[in-house]
């Protein structure tokens, strides 16, 4: 049976982190850290989380700082302190669990603070799980999303605290999905942030990936759907293609959407079929990487 559940650490300021945790009766073989994307949170994880804490791995998810439940909503220093941030719960994990195996995975611009922690830090992880990695996104074309993110650079000299509704450029094909939805209604799911976090969101995606892909040298496996509404599929094979370790491995979802199948959703105990195919890939994978 797993056990859920919450917690808070505190960082060097004084800010409350917020890690979920599922964790499974048995012995733990392995454990995963979570990092969610825009505007999500880390209950998107608690299917992922059960579905693996039943086959032995103690999974964590964090609410990165000025999302979910981590600080104040939609701000945050830098990108460099939500770094921080990851790497003291990374040694908070490694204090619970000085044994087993760390694995690390992200979905969208989680991918990207992975990414961007890896290459900060030499953290003793064994493998990377990047999932839809924002590399390339799609963005809803309109004349006031362009003279926001032009103006965007000089108004943050001026007014860095001013918040800006990300939402704004959203695809439609995203707004009309059940993920989409879910991140317009869930309270918990925060869409405005100051225009300095918004801006700094470019260290943990875009071109930035594909020039510290060059630094990955973990085995790491990359997971995109075919028919993903938020990032290009081709982005994730670009980064496939460019990361120096020798031991990757790339899977194609067919259909699948930015939420891999439901995979990637709040609510529900049940997983759909691709679902569950999802979470098979990445079981074999912890296994395969685990024992090379």
């Amino acid at each position: 049976m797993v056990q859920p559940s919450e917690q808070y650490l505190t960082a060097d300021d004084r800010v409350q982190l917020f890690v979920r945790a599922w964790l499974p009766e048995v012995a733990v073989e392995r454990v995963i850290l979570c990092l969610h994307g825009m505007s999500s949170h880390s209950g998107f994880y608690a299917k992922f989380g059960y579905d693996l804490a039943e086959r032995g791995s103690a999974v964590y998810a964090l609410d990165l700082r000025g999302n979910g439940l981590s600080g104040r909503p939609g701000e945050a220093e830098s990108i460099d302190r939500q770094i921080s941030d990851i790497h003291l719960v990374v040694q908070q994990i490694r204090r619970y669990h000085s044994e087993q195996p760390l694995h690390l995975l992200g979905h969208s611009l989680g991918a990207g603070y992975l990414l961007r922690y890896v290459c900060k830090h030499p953290v003793p992880a064994r493998s990377l799980i990047l999932l839809a990695p924002a590399v390339k996104v799609y963005s809803k074309p309109s004349l006031s999303l362009f003279l926001t993110t032009a103006i965007m650079g000089f108004r943050i000299l001026l007014t860095p605290q001013s918040r800006w509704d990300t939402s704004i450029g959203w695809p439609e094909a995203l707004r009309k999905s059940p993920l989409g939805e879910t991140l317009l209604s869930d309270p918990a799911c925060v869409k405005q942030f100051t225009y300095r976090y918004t801006m700094g969101l470019m260290q943990v995606s875009g071109a930035t990936l594909l020039r510290t892909a060059g630094s990955v040298a973990l085995p790491t496996l990359i997971l995109q759907g075919e028919r993903d509404s938020v990032v290009a599929p081709k982005g994730a094979k670009t980064l496939y293609d460019r990361l120096a370790t020798r031991e990757k491995q790339f899977v194609a979802l067919p259909d699948a959407d930015h939420d891999l199948y439901g995979l990637l959703l709040p609510g529900g105990d049940e997983l759909t079929e691709g679902a569950c195919q999802v979470v098979e890939i990445i079981a074999q994978w912890l296994i395969k990487v685990q024992g090379a």
